[in-house]
């Protein structure tokens, strides 16, 4: 279940292909317990996540999540996946759509992750108060990304994101923010990330830093 999508590649190239990153998804929305103002700006309710074939992907993904045998599958695939590629540092993005749904959901991600100690983890999420309860391996980065209505529980130590519209400029921010969309591992490079809006590039959200 675990793919890439044109960024990641992209990503990957940044890095001189020394990199290997895929992603586990979900359907947007049904897995997003505490979406808030980002449901205006939903880049996963749009473009190719509308096609048939993409959407009976991410429902295949959700009905594996809840299934007993989740554990099992994603580690095995995890661990080939390393296995096969020695020579290059293996991440894992937890969701370019989707979320985690509930703490159950998340407490499987945990023991995956604690079953891949030589695998990179790392995701964005809205689920605050479900993901801030679980005690993650050191191998997870976990970055708080704004516009949920768990927003409050988000605190300066948290490595925080926030998406804007694309009529706002670098300028807008200072210069411990760093612009995530051209390389999905500058989640390891800064704690602080803007990303341009996908959905309602037309609106613009503007956020103060």
């Amino acid at each position: 279940m675990l793919k890439s999508n044109e960024k990641l590649e992209k990503t990957e190239k940044n890095h001189n292909n020394t990199v290997l990153i895929r992603h586990f998804s979900l359907p947007a929305g049904l897995t997003c317990p505490s979406a808030g103002a980002c449901k205006q700006w939903c880049y996963a309710q749009l473009g190719h996540f509308c096609y048939q074939n993409v959407r009976k992907s991410l429902d295949e993904a959700y009905k594996l999540s809840l299934s007993d045998s989740f554990i099992e599958l994603m580690t095995t695939e995890i661990n080939l996946l390393q296995l096969k590629n020695p020579n290059k540092k293996v991440y894992i993005r937890i969701h370019a759509s989707g979320d985690f749904y509930n703490a159950a959901y998340a407490e499987k991600w945990r023991t995956i992750i604690n079953n891949c100690p030589n695998v990179n983890f790392y995701c964005y999420t809205k689920s605050v108060s479900i993901v801030k309860a679980i005690n993650w391996p050191t191998n997870m980065r976990i970055v708080y990304s704004f516009g949920g209505i768990d927003d409050h529980l988000i605190v300066d130590s948290d490595i925080q994101a926030h998406v804007v519209g694309e009529y706002d400029q670098p300028s807008d921010y200072n210069h411990d923010w760093q612009n995530g969309n051209q390389d999905d591992l500058t989640v390891y490079k800064t704690d602080r990330i803007y990303l341009n809006g996908h959905g309602a590039r037309k609106k613009k959200i503007k956020v103060a830093v």
